[in-house]
């Protein structure tokens, strides 16, 4: 007897930026959909804290689109791409906000770094990433990461090679600021390092 592929009420989760990929097989988001709630009910997401559950959404919508566009006969590379422009469109309403705000200004680098300094500490809190900062004024912000959430996850599930989607994804917030915002970026997570270090520098 076939397993039922149905998603359940859990698939609302991702729904936001499975929206968003395109896929030449229809049938995709739908297995995505599928894959993405029974991991989260396996998981009992449901009884998890807001801010862990948003990792656990987006590291699970790269895991479940990677393996079912790799299903579709879909290379990792273009997999990827299609991975990180859904990802960048469901940022897209934040981004295109903060930036106008940013731009605005009269120091646009010192507005992005007290905007996302913010950002990062809710993201990327204390218990999954053990953030430090180790530079921040209106010329560079520094901050180092001994631990990665998106490491872990990808090791646990058998896909070390899913890392560098979530490695960039990371990064999307910075490119969409290239105009005023550098960014040099040293994870050595994926070659089983024990750090991360993003330092963003201002762009005159």
């Amino acid at each position: 007897m076939e397993e039922d592929q149905t998603p359940t009420e859990s698939a609302k989760h991702v729904e936001p930026i499975v929206a968003h990929l395109t896929a030449e097989n229809p049938s995709v988001k739908d297995s995505i959909r599928w894959q993405f709630s029974k991991i989260w009910d396996l998981e009992e997401a449901d009884n998890l804290e807001p801010a862990e559950q948003r990792l656990l959404t987006v590291a699970l919508f790269i895991y479940c689109s990677h393996l079912q566009l790799e299903n579709a006969n879909v290379k990792l590379d273009m997999a990827r791409e299609a991975i990180l422009k859904a990802l960048k469109k469901w940022m897209s309403p934040e981004l295109e906000k903060n930036t106008k705000f940013e731009k605005a200004s009269d120091n646009p680098f010192g507005k992005y770094v007290e905007i996302e300094s913010e950002r990062f500490d809710q993201f990327y809190d204390w218990d999954h990433f053990l953030p430090e900062t180790l530079k921040s004024n209106d010329k560079e912000w520094t901050v180092k990461m001994q631990k990665c959430y998106f490491c872990q996850f990808f090791i646990r599930f058998g896909r070390s090679d899913f890392m560098q989607t979530a490695c960039t994804f990371d990064q999307i917030g910075a490119q969409e600021r290239s105009e005023y915002v550098n960014l040099k970026l040293t994870n050595l997570f994926p070659k089983w390092g024990s750090s991360c270090t993003f330092q963003f520098t201002r762009k005159d």
